[in-house]
């Protein structure tokens, strides 16, 4: 009987997860839209070197805070 209620308890729990990931998932896609470069029909590779440039900016933006801070103490 306890075998049970564990295996439903991790079966809930799964299905708690998904859920989560999936909502996830669907609002990171709303965030990030449709990309500009699909209408126009440009490689896949250079829809890459796009998304790695936009990624180097906001890492690079981001850190340009924390490297101020610690410069002035």
């Amino acid at each position: 009987m306890k075998a049970i209620f564990g295996f439903l308890g991790l079966l809930i729990a799964l299905a708690i997860v998904v859920t989560v990931v999936k909502q996830q998932m669907g609002s990171v896609s709303k965030t990030l839209g449709e990309p500009a470069s699909t209408a126009q029909g440009e490689s896949v590779r250079v829809q890459g070197q796009a998304v790695q440039q936009q990624f180097r900016q906001a890492v690079e933006a981001a850190m340009v805070p924390a490297r101020s801070a610690s410069e002035e103490q």
